[in-house]
């Protein structure tokens, strides 16, 4: 994360992983650099901090001058309905729908929708843990 944003000197960095509660939970990390839940409790599992997003956006915060990219390895089913569910709607709204065919991923689709979300969806496949990239802009 330093790395990625060092050419964003004012940008909020929260050292967290983004939940549908706040609380702990166990991550294993992978060689590319991403990360999943351990519900197994293994020896290799890092203890990670989890937060709701509107636990930690300040309350002056202009959403609709935000842009927001999750790719959050399969928490956005998680995550983006909890988000609509607080009443947070930044202007823009990227994702990285995780095994968009077996999760269900249409059901965020129509939740964004019914939230006032035009939305476009790129993507292919319709066998195994395909993904969706998801373009989501406030009508």
């Amino acid at each position: 994360m330093e790395e990625n944003l060092r050419s964003l000197p004012n940008a909020m960095k929260i050292k967290a992983a983004l939940a549908a509660n706040n609380g702990v939970a166990r991550f294993i990390r992978h060689s590319s650099n991403t990360g999943r839940l351990d519900i197994d409790n293994s020896k290799e599992s890092v203890q990670v901090k989890i937060v709701r997003i509107g636990d930690v956006l300040p309350q002056h915060w202009d959403l609709a001058a935000t842009y927001v990219k999750l790719d959050i390895e399969g928490a956005e089913y998680q995550v983006l309905p909890d988000t609509l569910k607080s009443g947070i709607r930044p202007a823009i709204l990227v994702a990285e729908i995780h095994d968009f065919i077996r999760m269900g991923g249409q059901r965020l689709i129509d939740k964004l929708q019914g939230a006032g979300y035009a939305v476009e969806v790129d993507g292919c496949g319709m066998e195994g843990y395909v993904c969706r990239q998801v373009f989501a802009r406030l009508n």
